[in-house]
């Protein structure tokens, strides 16, 4: 698939159950080994959840980027298979213009017929908790910093986080390509950098404007990016057989990468 970034992961996959923990996940720290101990980033994955291998290659990626330890929540264990979605998700503009609408249609109910007994099981109110306790979790064993990065799923997960304003578990956070959730901003306190998909579904123009209009002018730290030429997903599943596709992640990575440092206040 032209979605699956190289590399094999290196970090270790901790169950439920050990060490105390009530939700397993995936950590990874830095290959030269962590420069603040005190610092932590939680990656939350989109909905295909570890049935794709790049949640860990990014969490690799970012470990060794910042310098702290990652890990990845394993916030939903029945996630999709990744195939499923492919013949309703473009990778980049246009890739299924060609589609008849029969076809396109016919994609969509069997995706339905495929995930509507599992959609309860995606709510916020199913999964926010989880996450929270995973970063509870991390808290407990000394991390005083914590930033968050979401894709798709994950990125509405890090927005309710932030929506709980100063009691966040959050210090900062970057919803990539999430869902709208305009109750959410105005409680938003903390710094926060977002990633938009110049064509998303999911995510239109005039949504994108909303959240600019409500975050900005309050006095709180606020970044947006429209990645033009990009669907929903390339932050987390970018097709590097295209410019645009692969040049959004790169620049989505590094501006995360220089946002956090700031935030998390690495390098002190």
């Amino acid at each position: 698939m032209p979605t699956e970034l190289p590399g094999e992961p290196r970090g270790t996959m901790q169950l439920a159950g050990e060490g105390g923990r009530t939700v397993a996940r995936y950590i990874v720290k830095p290959k030269e080994g962590v420069k603040d101990d005190k610092a932590a980033l939680v990656i939350l994955y989109d909905l295909m959840g570890f049935k794709t291998t790049n949640p860990k290659i990014i969490a690799d990626q970012y470990a060794d980027q910042l310098g702290i330890t990652v890990i990845v929540p394993d916030y939903i264990p029945d996630a999709p298979e990744p195939m499923l979605l492919t013949g309703i998700m473009d990778t980049f503009p246009g890739e299924n213009a060609e589609k008849s609408w029969f076809a396109t249609i016919k994609d969509y109910l069997y995706v339905f017929s495929k995930l509507i007994w599992k959609l309860p099981g995606f709510t916020l109110a199913k999964l926010v908790p989880i996450c929270s306790k995973a970063i509870q979790e991390l808290r407990s064993e000394g991390y005083e910093r914590v930033g968050g990065i979401g894709y798709c799923r994950g990125g509405s997960m890090v927005i309710s986080l932030l929506s709980e304003g100063d009691a966040s578990l959050l210090d900062c956070g970057i919803p990539c390509h999430a869902a709208p959730d305009p109750a959410a901003y105005p409680k938003i306190t903390k710094p926060s950098q977002w990633h938009f998909a110049s064509h998303d579904p999911l995510f239109k123009p005039k949504q994108i404007a909303e959240v600019r209009q409500k975050m900005e002018g309050r006095g709180v730290v606020f970044e947006q990016t429209v990645h033009e030429q990009t669907s929903h997903g390339f932050a987390a599943r970018p097709n590097l057989n295209n410019e645009a596709s692969k040049k959004a992640f790169e620049e989505a990575n590094a501006a995360a990468v220089k946002f956090l440092r700031t935030h998390l206040k690495l390098g002190e």
